[in-house]
């Protein structure tokens, strides 16, 4: 019991660590409560897994395991944004699908191969360096300018 309210404690102090997404099922229930019940637009939104959008997303917890297929196709059908779930949720519904999505995705750009299999973002990584190495150049200019 303490070390369940010691991991709820350190899941208040720190929401963005790996303590807000590891917590023992009571407490994750109470923190989903809380955000659906006082959080902001956006918590709201994610309450309960985010499956569904935010006045339905509160019977998440209760609803049958089943309903995994349905919830995607009704949040699709909602908003009208039927790319996430073509190109993600179908390919979960038979065995090895996530696997053959990837696959497909490697044959379409290759390039991505390391990034779909291994899970390392390493176009991400290229890019935030290059951004980087941008930003302190404008910013070395600056400073040269004003001296």
């Amino acid at each position: 019991m303490i070390s369940d309210l010691f991991t709820f404690a350190l899941a208040g102090l720190f929401p963005s660590t790996i303590f807000g997404s590891n917590m023992a099922p009571p407490w994750s229930f109470l923190q989903d409560a809380s955000s659906f019940f006082f959080g902001n637009d956006e918590d709201k939104d994610r309450a309960f897994f985010g499956s569904l959008p935010y006045p339905l997303n509160i019977v998440q917890p209760v609803s049958p395991p089943i309903t995994r297929l349905l919830y995607p196709t009704f949040q699709a059908a909602v908003s009208g944004n039927w790319d996430r779930f073509f190109d993600y949720h179908v390919w979960t519904w038979f065995p090895y699908g996530r696997m053959a999505n990837s696959v497909r995705k490697t044959m379409q750009d290759p390039s991505m191969a390391v990034e779909q299999f291994t899970g390392l973002p390493l176009h991400r990584l290229a890019s935030d360096v290059k951004r980087k190495d941008q930003d302190r150049a404008t910013t070395e200019g600056i400073i040269s300018g004003l001296l």
